[in-house]
Order: structure tokens, then sequence, then C-alpha cells
């Protein structure tokens, strides 16, 4: 396997190749969380299992990547799940949602993104279990990290 160095951050990946050694297992068009190390000193995947107020919890292990660069090349970087905020207004098949608005970034298994409208009620941000789901990646240039001072988890309800 190639040095760390050469290998991808640590993080939620798309990918566009099946792992050779477990096809079934990882194939294309598959959400994974990719690790570039692990107690077998080589990097490995792990597949989503449960998905809880749209966030996706993984596997605690999953296969691991040996003598595959071209699965790691194939690898597609997508953003971290949770809440961000709308740079610009964007259409849906609902019409255009606002920008500026708060919104949960989550993923279908095949790693499409779904975006998840924000909406105050009695002082707590509160998301939808349905989302817009979109098949073009371009939706992440319309989103930004949503930077507050503390925790907001408290704050944060699902419906």
């Amino acid at each position: 396997m190639s040095d760390k160095k050469d290998l991808p951050k640590c993080g939620l990946y798309r990918t566009s190749v099946a792992l050779p050694s477990e096809p079934k297992a990882v194939p294309a068009g598959r959400l994974v969380m990719f690790h570039n190390h692990s107690d077998k000193d080589m990097p490995f995947v792990q597949l989503p299992e449960k998905n809880v107020n749209n966030i996706w919890k993984f596997t605690k292990s999953g296969p691991g990547i040996e003598n595959a660069p071209e699965f790691i090349e194939g690898l597609m970087p997508l953003l971290p799940q949770g809440v961000y905020y709308l740079k610009k207004g964007i259409k849906t098949h609902e019409g255009t949602q606002p920008g500026h608005s708060i919104v949960q970034l989550g993923y279908t298994p095949e790693a499409e993104p779904i975006i998840f409208m924000g909406s105050f009620e009695n002082g707590v941000i509160v998301f939808p279990q349905k989302g817009y789901k979109f098949t073009d990646p371009s939706i992440f240039e319309h989103l930004e990290p949503l930077r507050t001072k503390g925790d907001i988890n408290g704050m944060v309800a699902f419906h």
C-alpha cells in the first residue's frame, strides 16, 4: 500500500470504483467513511449502518484496502454531514428555497446529498425527516458551515 502521506484524509467519500476485494459490499456509487490508518496498518472504509436524525452512523469496522490504488484514486470527497447555511437560494421541485437559510446536510446510501430545510419553532431549530435530494455535487458550493459559539445540539430538534 502507499505511504499514508499519499492517502486521502480520513472522512466522508463517495466511491466511484468498487473495492476489488469486496465489490458487493463496497460497490461504485456508495457512501463510505474512509480511514487512512488502522490497527492492521492499512486504510479501511466503514459503511453506513443506521440513519438517525438524517445523519448516518457507520459500522464499527469495515473492509481493509490493500493493493487497490484505483479504488483510492476514485474516492470523491464529500462535505461532512451536519448543519450549514445556504449562501444563496437553491432550486428544488417545490420552488426556490431562500438563501441564508439554516439547513442540515445528509446523504443517501448512494452518497447523494440531501438538504433538510431548518425552521424555528419555540426557539429551537427543527429539521424535518424529508429533504431535497440532489444528484449534482455543485450543491456543495451553496453551503457554508454554520459556526456557533458553544454547542447547538440542545437547540436542534428533528421531526
